[in-house]
């Protein structure tokens, strides 16, 4: 995973590497390890949806958040999240994507092949 520097919040530039940093690997060791946050969230109320992301690290977060969910309503409320997210970057070529991603993991929660 790539992500640029979290200049959110009136952070200095080592705040701002180290924000990052943190973020990427919290989300490398849940994918790691398959496990999930309780609500499929984890917004500070300061962006986490990815809407402020670029395009690349944004389509990484979501592909990253659904492909960790165990079950198809966990996925379901990726899906769901993900649209907002999108749709507020307005970010049309990142939501064709994902939805890619999306038919992916849904095949394999079904029990396919994938």
């Amino acid at each position: 995973m790539q992500a640029g520097r979290d200049e959110s919040g009136g952070k200095n530039s080592i705040q701002a590497l180290g924000s990052a940093i943190t973020y990427l690997q919290r989300y490398t060791l849940l994918a790691i390890t398959g496990l999930a946050v309780e609500d499929g969230s984890d917004d500070d109320g300061r962006g986490a949806d990815g809407s402020t992301m670029d395009a690349s690290t944004r389509l990484e977060l979501w592909t990253l958040r659904a492909r960790v969910a165990k079950t198809l309503d966990e996925l379901k409320a990726v899906r769901a999240a993900v649209g907002t997210a999108f749709s507020d970057a307005k970010d049309i070529d990142g939501w064709n994507s994902f939805k890619a991603v999306y038919i992916d993991c849904r095949a394999v929660l079904e029990g396919g092949s994938k």
